[in-house]
């Protein structure tokens, strides 16, 4: 992480829409779980992964320091 909000949040989403690239070959009928930083097209990004998954659950996990702004995403029934 650069400790820049604006660049950490671009990248992060990058690597993540690249988990789903992949995971969209091997994911069936299994569960993504990814890991994001709140910020900038967030919205948009869980939006689009609703449309691939029937359900999109946001979590904040206990071991994850609640000063961060790191949430998972834990995606189930891949809609193929």
């Amino acid at each position: 992480m650069s400790g820049m909000a604006t660049v950490d949040n671009a990248r992060v989403m990058d690597l993540m829409k690249s988990a789903l690239g992949m995971a969209k070959h091997i994911v069936t009928p299994g569960v993504f779980v990814t890991s994001v930083l709140q910020g900038e097209g967030v919205g948009a990004r869980q939006t689009g992964l609703c449309g691939n998954f029937e359900t999109v659950v946001s979590c904040k996990p206990d071991s994850s320091r609640s000063c961060t702004r790191e949430i998972l995403w834990v995606c189930r029934g891949f809609k193929g």
